[in-house]
């Protein structure tokens, strides 16, 4: 079991969220810009409750300014006369759904904030699944991030043999 090989290295403080992640990232205020000190370093839990309450924690004590991105839902079929089933679930409805494998409706995040992509968005430019990047610029559409380590790209050069 992973977590007992693991719980005797993080002396706990009461807080377990402020324990784990002072050590995963012991000194991440004073090796931030070091994109070589994320390199290694990565939390990984079972549930999305537990990833928002560590990032609300790590994003309190990092330096600058949050900038939140907000999703568009809207519903489809808009009617007149409401009295279609469809027509109750409002847009604010939608954005208090928070399952799994649909992305939250609130992004919040700060320059030099380390990010973990989660769906292959180009993957000839690199931008995969599991591909971690700092974050350097945030515009009203746009993020834009650099590479944490030198990535290994691996090319099949013969075809196997059967």
């Amino acid at each position: 079991m992973i977590y007992s090989s693991i719980a005797p290295i993080i002396h706990n403080s009461g807080d377990h969220i402020t324990s784990f992640v002072d050590c995963i990232y012991p000194s991440i205020l004073s090796d931030m810009n070091d994109t070589s000190f994320f390199e290694h370093r990565v939390i990984l839990t079972p549930k999305n409750g537990i990833v928002d309450e560590i990032n609300e924690y790590v994003m309190s004590f990092l330096p600058g300014e949050e900038k939140t991105n907000l999703s568009c839902d809207t519903s489809i079929a808009e009617s007149a006369s409401g009295t279609r089933p469809d027509d109750v679930h409002t847009s604010e409805f939608f954005n208090t759904i928070n399952t799994p494998g649909l992305l939250n409706h609130k992004l919040t995040l700060k320059i030099k904030v380390p990010v973990i992509l989660l769906q292959n968005l180009d993957i000839t430019a690199r931008l995969c699944n599991e591909t971690r990047l700092i974050i350097t610029k945030m515009g009203i559409y746009v993020l834009e991030g650099n590479f944490c380590w030198q990535m290994k790209m691996v090319t099949a050069s013969k075809r196997l043999q059967m």
